[in-house]
């Protein structure tokens, strides 16, 4: 697991920054710069319901953990699930990441846990639609330009700046 650090996000653009310059086809961040990405990287709405953020890598996967503020989440979004919750809940959610456009990449989350409620898997893509008002299931997430691709271990998630991928 990797927190956002002071500085973190700086390094993983710099790594991003070889891409372009240096012309390098790949760089790897580790789960805090990653953490530290996705954490400047979230609509700053979604951002704000959320600290202690904690980001794990797992293979093809990312998953990240945080204190999430339900209080502004609308009961009925929740359905019976929505007079269970407190105003702060523990908050995990996994799935894989893609570059979708440049500057963009889009998290499709197929695991989702709100304190000790799992979300069954078929229920997630309605219920991320219905919050972020959008017709797609994914969360879209701001990326540096430069990165054409994405792939994620457990040992640190490989940025490709070519599009011939190995």
């Amino acid at each position: 697991m990797g927190r956002p650090t002071e500085g973190g996000a700086r390094r993983a653009l710099d790594k991003v920054d070889s891409l372009n310059a240096w012309r390098a086809d790949s760089v790897v961040l580790t789960a805090s710069e990653m953490a530290s990405l996705i954490g400047a990287g979230l609509d700053p709405a979604f951002r704000g319901y959320m600290d202690s953020l904690q980001v794990g890598l797992e293979e093809g996967r990312v998953r990240i953990e945080a204190s999430f503020d339900t209080s502004q989440i609308p009961k009925d979004l929740l359905g019976p699930l929505g007079g269970m919750v407190d105003n702060r809940e523990h908050l995990k959610a996994a799935g894989p990441v893609a570059v979708s456009e440049p500057g963009k990449a889009e998290w499709r989350v197929d695991q989702l846990t709100l304190g000790s409620f799992p979300f069954p898997r078929d229920v997630i893509p309605r219920l991320l639609e219905r919050a972020t008002g959008s017709r797609t299931a994914t969360i879209p997430v701001m990326i540096p330009q430069g990165i054409r691709a994405v792939a994620i271990h457990p040992t640190g998630v490989t940025l490709y700046g070519r599009t011939d991928r190995p």
